[in-house]
This record gives C-alpha cells, structure tokens and sequence, in this order.
C-alpha cells in the first residue's frame, strides 16, 4: 500500500535548538482520502529534528508499505537517496572511521525501513503551508495553556 508521509519542523535553521516538528502520514482508501499525524518536540539541528519526525511517522507504519517521504529537507533526502546504504555498510561511521551526526536516528531509520519501500520526494508538498500553520498554532496554544498553568505539560 502507497503512503505518503510529510514532515515539517517550525525552524529551518540549521543549528541545534528546541523544536516542534510535524508528521502527516496519507493514504487513499476506499472511502478516500485517510489522514493521522503526530507532534514531536526534540531539541537538535534541522537535519536531526526532521530525521526524528519521519522516525516517529515509520514506527506506524506495516512492513510492505510504500513510503513516499515529503520535506523541504534536501540534505535529509538525499542521504536517504545516496547515501544510508553505504553508511549502514560502515556501521554509520563516516569514511574516516568518525560516527555520523546524528548516528541513532540514522541507525533506527535503517531498522525501520527494511521491509519498507522508500521513496524520497523532492520538492514543495501539498501540505507544507497547512503544516506551518498548524505547527504556529500549536505553539501558540501551548504558551497560553502555561501561561495559565505555570508549566508546560
């Protein structure tokens, strides 16, 4: 079964900082379009933090799928394109023996795709601007709700 899964962080910078990140996984069924999605908050770089989203969205998925992965993540697309075979083959260290940056997502993507097809999709998705919005507002209610109650929950 085809899914498309969407990932998207409320900062694109790519220092290591607290972050909100989305996940919206889609699929076409009989009775039409079905949707289910996920907030994650990590704190990290832009790479690692969309890395950890598409992570979180892969756990729910059913060995056999088709998984067509959509992020304004470039750098995240490419490694999953070009480069994670060979880094698992290397024990996700780089050539000169250094382990990758962010060496744990990398090594439970691999675990988690090996009985899924993945499929990267470059390019702007449906529901980024959605997802942006949605990420704002989250925020948003969570800073009124500890305003509130002293604390994040």
């Amino acid at each position: 079964m085809r899914v498309d899964i969407y990932a998207e962080t409320n900062a694109k910078a790519m220092k290591a900082m607290d972050r909100w990140c989305m996940y919206l996984i889609a699929c076409e069924t009989s009775k039409g379009l079905a949707t289910i999605g996920g907030y994650v908050r990590t704190s990290g770089t832009y790479n690692g933090a969309i890395l950890e989203t598409i992570n979180r969205a892969l756990i729910r998925l059913k060995t056999g799928s088709e998984a067509h992965l959509h992020t304004a993540n470039k750098t995240i697309l490419d490694m999953i394109e070009y480069q994670v075979d060979d880094m698992a083959e290397r024990g996700f260290r780089r050539k000169d023996g250094e382990p990758v940056k962010n060496r744990s997502e990398w090594e439970s993507y691999w675990k988690l795709t090996r009985q899924i097809l993945i499929i990267p999709e470059h390019g702007n998705h449906t529901f980024a601007s959605w997802m942006s919005r949605e990420l704002f507002k989250y925020e948003t209610d969570l800073a009124k709700e500890a305003d509130k109650t002293g604390g994040i929950k």
